[in-house]
């Protein structure tokens, strides 16, 4: 069964670090990357994912409107890894409640966040 993920990001850098890193563990990926909530839903109605990223540095929608709409729109219950740069106490607590599962404030390892997706003790670097 092939793994899809979904990353929400409208930061080049982002997905380009994560997509590697994806398919280097998992050679039948789908990966799709968005950054409007159109694209969103025209993914969505395509396709059941997995697993979702979600960046919070995305200038173009607001992250939490991303969350909230993937949960009330699709029922999505998997998993939503949220990335965001504001680390307020109030803003974090406002990430869990819109559904964000894990919050992994930037900047971040993403070999370590591979390997807790993967559940592994580590991975080898691609770069």
């Amino acid at each position: 069964m092939k793994t899809k993920i979904l990353i929400i990001t409208d930061v080049s850098l982002f997905s380009n670090i994560f997509i590697p890193l994806f398919r280097n563990q998992c050679t039948q990926c789908q990966i799709d990357v968005c950054d409007t909530v159109f694209k969103i839903d025209t993914l969505f109605d395509q396709n059941d994912y997995d697993f979702v990223l979600v960046d919070g540095g995305i200038a173009q929608l607001s992250c939490f409107e991303a969350i909230q709409h993937i949960h009330l729109t699709y029922q999505y219950n998997g998993p939503i890894w949220f990335f965001p740069e504001i680390l307020t106490e109030d803003y974090i607590q406002k990430s869990k409640i819109m559904g964000a599962t894990l919050i992994i404030p930037k900047p971040f390892d993403p070999l370590q966040v591979i390997s807790d997706y993967f559940k592994l003790d580590s991975i080898p670097s691609i770069y």
